[in-house]
C-alpha cells in the first residue's frame, strides 16, 4: 500500500530538503515556550539606566522563534515614562538579525515582547527593581490545562497530568467534563482535582457580580464565569488558576515564624512550604483561644451556644434525694445526659461541669431551687 496524504497534511521539512535557519526557527514556534529561562537581571546604576546581566530566553515574532545567549551584560536607558525593560526580536532573514533590547511605556508593550522586569520610581528616583511581571516560561502549558473542546459545547476539557498527596501519586486522564450555565444572573465555577485524583466541578452562587467559591485547600485547576444565556464554554470565559502539582495534603509545617513575648491582642505567623516547592507560604494569622468573661444563668431552662463553652452548676441541699444534671445536644430541649450528681446530707454541696459544643442546646436541671448555674465561653 503506498503512502497517503491523510487529512491534507503540511509538512514542515520535506525528505532531502535543506533544514535552513527559516525552516527551524518555525519548528520552534510554540513547541518551545517563549520566556527568560536563565539570568536576565536588573542592576540600578543611576535614575536613568540599569544593567541587564547575560541570559539565555526563547523569543517570538509570532510566526518564526530562535533561542538566544548572550554574553555580556549591558546598559539600558530607562525613565520614570518608561519603566518597563523588555526584549523584543523581528524575524528579517538577514545575518545581523539581532534581539532588541530597550526600555518602554506600558502602552508600547507588544504581545510577543518579553518583560524582564519593572523599574519603580517615586517622581523622578528610580526606587527599586520588581520582576511581577516578568515572561517566565509556562513550561508546563498544557500540564492539567482546562480549554474548550473543539466542538463549543457546555463540555470543558481537561489536560492529562498527575498530582502528588501525601497518600500517594495520582494520574489525572485527559477527558471532558460538563458544566451547567446558571439559571440567572451570572456565576463562577471551579475545576479541580480531588485529593484521589477525581476531576471535579464545585459550582458558585449565582449574581449579578459573582465570586468564585473559597478554594479552601482544593487544588484548582481554573475557574469558569458562566452567564444564563451561555450555551458553550469559550476560551474567554476560562480563567486559568493552576499554580501547582502538588494538593494541600502534601503540605510540611516548619513552625512559628514569629513568637509574640505576649499572646493578648496578638496573632501567631505560621510559615509552611509545599512538598517539592522552595517558596514558603505564609498561612493566615492564628488568633490564640481564650475564655470569654463568666455569666450567670438559671436553672432548669434551655439555652442556645452561640460558641463552644463551658457549663458549671451546683447546689446545697439538706436533703437526701437531691441531684443536679448537666443536659447538652442538638435538640430543643436537649435531651442527652451528659454530667450529673445526686445524694444529700445535712449541709452537703453537689456540682456538675461539661463541655458545650457551638449550635447545641444546654440545660442544668435540679430538684432544688438554689442551684447557682454559670456559662463559660470560648472566645
Amino acid at each position: 500500500m503506498g503512502a497517503i496524504d491523510y487529512g491534507n497534511q503540511i509538512r514542515t521539512v520535506y525528505y532531502y530538503a535543506p533544514a535552513d535557519a527559516e525552516v527551524i526557527n518555525r519548528i520552534g514556534q510554540n513547541v518551545r515556550k517563549p520566556g527568560i529561562y536563565e539570568g536576565g537581571y536588573l542592576t540600578i546604576v543611576s535614575d536613568v539606566a540599569v544593567t541587564l546581566s547575560a541570559l539565555e530566553c526563547e523569543i517570538t515574532d509570532g510566526t518564526y522563534q530562535e533561542r538566544i545567549k548572550t554574553q555580556t551584560s549591558v546598559s539600558v536607558t530607562v525613565g520614570a515614562a518608561t519603566p518597563y525593560v523588555i526584549l523584543r526580536w523581528v524575524w528579517t532573514g538577514a545575518v545581523s538579525n539581532y534581539m532588541d533590547v530597550m526600555a518602554v511605556a506600558a502602552g508600547s508593550l507588544q504581545s510577543t515582547d518579553l518583560i524582564v522586569g519593572f523599574c519603580n520610581y517615586s517622581g523622578a528616583t528610580l526606587t527599586a527593581i520588581t520582576y511581577t511581571t516578568r515572561s517566565n516560561p509556562e513550561v508546563f502549558d498544557k500540564f492539567l490545562k482546562v480549554e474548550p473542546t473543539q466542538t463549543p459545547s457546555m463540555y470543558v476539557r481537561v489536560r492529562a497530568g498527575r498530582i502528588v498527596t501525601t497518600a500517594q501519586k495520582y494520574v489525572v486522564d485527559d477527558q471532558t467534563i460538563l458544566l451547567t450555565a446558571p439559571v440567572a444572573n451570572s456565576r463562577i465555577d471551579l475545576v479541580y482535582v480531588s485529593t484521589v485524583g477525581v476531576v471535579t466541578v464545585l459550582q458558585g452562587v449565582a449574581a449579578a457580580s459573582p465570586v468564585a467559591p473559597a478554594y479552601a485547600g482544593k487544588l484548582v485547576l481554573a475557574e469558569i464565569t458562566m452567564t444564563s444565556t451561555t450555551t458553550t464554554i469559550t476560551t474567554s470565559m476560562i480563567d486559568d488558576a493552576r499554580s501547582r502539582v502538588a494538593t494541600s495534603q502534601s503540605v510540611t509545617f516548619l513552625g512559628l515564624l514569629d513568637t509574640p513575648s505576649s499572646y493578648s491582642g496578638q496573632a501567631l505567623k505560621l510559615a509552611r512550604v509545599n512538598a517539592g516547592e522552595t517558596a514558603i507560604e505564609f498561612v493566615a494569622p492564628v488568633t490564640p483561644i481564650a475564655l470569654g468573661s463568666w455569666l450567670s444563668r438559671v436553672q432548669d431552662t434551655v439555652y442556645l451556644a452561640a460558641t463552644d463553652g463551658f457549663v458549671t452548676g451546683y447546689v446545697n441541699t439538706v436533703v437526701e434525694g437531691s441531684y443536679i444534671k448537666g443536659y447538652t445536644d442538638s435538640s430543643n430541649p436537649p435531651t442527652t445526659l451528659r454530667q450529673w450528681w445526686a445524694g444529700g446530707w445535712y449541709n452537703s454541696q453537689g456540682s456538675v461541669s461539661f463541655p458545650v459544643k457551638s449550635g447545641h442546646y444546654w440545660k442544668v436541671s435540679t430538684n432544688k431551687s438554689n442551684a447557682v448555674v454559670f456559662w463559660i465561653p470560648l472566645s
